[in-house]
């Protein structure tokens, strides 16, 4: 088992609150993650994502390729990483449940 280890995070705050997290953890390919609290409807869509490319060149230029799975049935979660420059892969199914996942990469020249 490989200890979970965040080798990049960042957290965006408005008015002493938590808007966002992301981070970087230290699993081999660099596994990304993403949350948003409601608060973040308060930013213009634009901003935000311009703001998460930035992130995102900079992770990728720090630590190479970063992945992750995202549910198939989440299409805003979808469109929102297809914006920050995800290639998708054929989708993969949880074996407890049958849900079905699709792995993503973000990568040099796909952002």
């Amino acid at each position: 088992e490989i200890p979970l280890r965040l080798v990049g995070s960042e957290m965006c705050i408005r008015d002493s609150c938590i808007v966002g997290l992301a981070a970087v953890s230290s699993v081999p390919g660099k596994e990304i993650w993403m949350l948003g609290t409601k608060r973040i409807s308060c930013f213009k869509k634009e901003l935000l994502i311009c703001a998460a490319r930035l992130l995102i060149k900079k992770w990728v230029q720090e630590y190479g390729r970063l992945y992750n799975y995202v549910y198939s049935g989440n299409s805003a979660s979808i469109r929102w990483l297809a914006r920050l420059g995800a290639m998708f892969l054929a989708p993969i199914k949880i074996k407890k449940n049958g849900k079905e996942f699709l792995p993503f990469v973000i990568e040099e020249g796909s952002i």
